[in-house]
């Protein structure tokens, strides 16, 4: 009997309460989902924590700042356990000894102290932070703060919008980043329609009982009203991303196309653009076929792959700037070690590197982070693509170790999220390399097989002789290759029993990447110096309509990569077709072209920022436009003496910022009796503040009918103050703010009696 009772008394709260549910789940479900870190954690049990002590603290009798206060510190210390894991559940379940528990406990906070000092510093020396622990503090912080919230606009202020607000910018957001579906806040927003209907019925509804209104029953009518809103605003949050972004165009380009059906004839033209077409064979991703020397490469222009970096935007060509200053990156994917004489075998794998550390290592000498983001379009096998060298991934990928500090990457999956350690080092620096090399380097890089030719031998010779570092052997042999072959993609396969890199020096009519790489890997090798051949796609143009690299079928790639001790891997590029790497000047080189230039220096936005200020400075134009043009239709549609009362606050608003400020319990006509006669030398204000006195009166204690020419005259007048109330405000400035301003300072500077 108890039980029903109190079912009866609290029914009104099953329907919210599932929607907090359903709203619950499917914010957490969305997160959760991304996967930002690698942690494992519950975001469902932070979420209906925080729900539980947000309705807690709600129901209190807490003032907003005391429950601010107390959600602030809640969260900070939910945060940092989801991150330092300093309280042993798992322990306490399993029975472990006390002081084993203890023990773990003194270990995991003191990580965690080390790991808040690290990040206080990262901030305050404005350095990025690696450790993935950051991110999970924030999104933990963020979370909780922002469900309670939800609860405390619920319960305590019964505005339930004001509370889904935040967590669906914290929802679209979590989709925007994580490139994730957008179903997640379709629902969302079907549920905050519903919550929002069901709240607003039940309001009004309580409102009539308390008044002891006579109503009828409008649940069905209510109901069909909420549902056909809810219908058309989740339609309208689903069209919206496909009309809005560039994946979404994307989509109705691909379904256009999908339309054509008019037959296609053999001879007819395919049609061009990066979305596959009916009648149009799908695209693969085919890199350089090293089996054989000499296969020949894929051609055509349809759109492999976008990626997207962390770097910064290159310039655009119309500025004319050249791009020393812009990384240059290739999408490797294949790691050739062993040469055949006629082609290369791929590298072996030796192990999938399970371990990946919850905190990022700090870069090597000679390399930066670089996060990327891989979208492939055509069809692809398991081998994936990043920067030499990755060290980080989404949980779709694979790590793949060929050697040590050496991996590739592998995976099913079409878009993904990698980091690597890509190269930034001087050419100075790797002149001043060791030339000392780990075993497990020489004893893979610098085979060769018995049919390398004498004259092959003795050209690597002639070419490095002379020089005083590795690194200015593999100059040369660059130099050498790119200035003396013809590219030439119609080359005439190597003749049957001839060593390929041989044919190609000495007797071919020209190369492409294939050629060009094996030769420098293999003349570095018989100097004794780390070499190998990779395979992969160069980087693509840049599209500037959505940040991302456009890699094309045509820029199927084969480069080489020189080892250094204490550096690793080094990208060369010996093709003549393309550039090469800038690796930047010596100390004393760059000495001297600083000093040459620095009566040329010139200061130049980058495009990027001046686009970006422009965007900022018309939203707010935009938003506060938008203000004033709602307040002024607004005003205009309020009767004449709604208006004068607005008219009249108005002007007791503008006085109060100029000193004349008076008590709220002050009539109207003790203020102008204070005040009036301080105005006796500016008579426009003078005469504005005594009109607008007598019509509020007549306005909020009269009946007596009031004109629309009565309202715009105050407001003309006070208009036609405005000069003087200008030469008010810089008086009011100049002998009461800025002396009690710095009054105020001395008075804390002194020293106390």
């Amino acid at each position: 009997m108890i039980g029903a009772a109190l079912i009866q008394r609290k029914k009104h709260l099953f329907v919210p309460g599932a929607l907090v549910l359903a709203i619950a789940v499917t914010f957490s479900d969305s997160v959760q989902d991304t996967g930002w870190t690698r942690h494992e954690i519950s975001y469902l049990l932070v979420v209906l924590t925080a729900i539980l002590f947000g309705a807690a603290t709600a129901i209190s009798r807490f003032r907003f700042r005391t429950v601010l206060a107390y959600h602030l510190l809640l969260s900070l210390v939910v945060a940092a356990e989801s991150v330092g894991r300093f309280f042993p559940l798992r322990m306490l379940t399993q029975l472990e000894p006390q002081i084993s528990i203890i023990q773990s406990m003194h270990t995991q906070i003191i990580n965690l102290l080390d790991r808040l000092q690290f990040w206080g510093l990262a901030i305050i020396h404005r350095q990025q932070i690696f450790d993935n622990g950051w991110l999970l503090f924030c999104i933990v912080l963020l979370i909780w703060n922002g469900f309670a919230w939800f609860m405390w606009s619920l319960i305590r202020r019964k505005r339930a919008l004001e509370g889904l607000v935040p967590l669906g910018l914290m929802l679209g957001a979590n989709i925007q980043l994580g490139e994730e579906p957008t179903s997640p806040l379709v629902i969302f927003t079907a549920l905050s329609c519903l919550f929002i209907a069901y709240m607003v019925y039940y309001r009004a509804h309580a409102d009539w009982r308390q008044r002891k209104v006579d109503y009828p029953d409008l649940g069905y009518d209510w109901s069909a009203i909420a549902a056909l809103l809810t219908a058309s605003i989740t339609v309208f949050v689903f069209i919206f991303p496909i009309f809005t972004t560039v994946e979404g165009w994307r989509k109705i380009a691909d379904f256009l196309e999908r339309l054509q059906i008019e037959p296609i004839s053999d001879n007819a033209p395919l049609p061009e653009g990066p979305f596959p077409s009916l009648g149009r064979e799908a695209v693969s991703a085919y890199t350089p076929d090293l089996s054989t020397i000499g296969i020949p490469l894929e051609k055509g222009t349809d759109t492999i792959m976008r990626v997207r970096l962390s770097d910064p935007v290159p310039p655009p060509p119309e500025l004319n700037i050249q791009m020393t200053a812009i990384p240059r990156h290739y999408w490797r994917n294949e790691v050739f070690g062993e040469y055949t004489g006629t082609g290369w075998n791929p590298v072996e794998t030796l192990a999938t590197i399970e371990d990946i550390p919850d905190v990022v290592p700090e870069a090597p000498p000679g390399r930066y982070f670089l996060r990327q983001s891989f979208w492939i379009i055509a069809d692809h096998g398991q081998k994936l693509f990043a920067v030499n060298d990755p060290v980080w991934g989404d949980r779709n990928i694979q790590l793949l170790s060929i050697g040590p500090e050496d991996s590739l990457i592998s995976g099913r999956t079409d878009r993904y999220g990698i980091a690597s350690f890509a190269v930034d080092v001087s050419a100075h620096d790797l002149a001043s390399a060791p030339v000392t090399y780990p075993d497990e380097i020489t004893d893979t890089y610098l085979q060769l097989p018995n049919t390398i030719s004498q004259r092959t031998r003795n050209l690597a010779a002639n070419i490095a002789f002379g020089s005083e570092s590795s690194y200015e052997v593999v100059k040369r042999v660059e130099d050498y290759l790119r200035n003396n072959y013809t590219y030439n993609q119609d080359v005439p396969q190597v003749p049957e029993g001839r060593d390929a890199v041989d044919y190609f020096l000495f007797d071919a009519p020209g190369g492409f990447c294939s050629y060009y790489a094996s030769a420098m890997a293999v003349m570095l090798r018989v100097q004794g110096i780390p070499a190998r051949v990779v395979t992969g796609y160069s980087m693509g143009e840049f599209d500037y309509r959505v940040s991302e690299y456009r890699v094309r079928v045509d820029n199927a790639h084969a480069w080489v990569e020189v080892y250094f001790s204490g550096y690793g891997w080094i990208e060369f590029e010996p093709t003549s077709t393309l550039a090469t790497f800038d690796r930047g000047l010596s100390e004393n080189e760059n000495e001297e072209e600083l000093a040459g230039e620095e009566e040329e220096t010139s200061i130049l936005l980058p495009r990027e920022l001046v686009l970006t200020s422009m965007r900022l400075l018309l939203t707010i134009l935009g938003i506060g436009g938008g203000l004033l043009l709602y307040r002024r239709s607004d005003f205009s549609r309020k009767s004449p003496r709604k208006k004068i009362e607005a008219l009249y606050k108005n002007v007791r608003r503008s006085l109060k910022s100029l000193g004349y400020s008076a008590s709220t319990s002050t009539t109207p006509n003790e203020f102008l009796d204070r005040f009036g006669s301080a105005f006796s030398k500016h008579e426009n204000v003078q005469s504005a503040l005594t009109e607008s006195t007598a019509l509020y009166l007549i306005a909020r204690f009269s009946e007596m009918e009031i004109s629309e020419e009565s309202a715009s005259r105050i407001r003309a007048s006070w208009r036609q103050a405005r000069r003087q109330r200008w030469g008010l405000w810089l008086n009011h400035l100049y002998h009461k703010r800025i002396p009690g301003f710095f009054r105020r300072i001395f008075r804390e500077k002194s020293p106390s009696t």
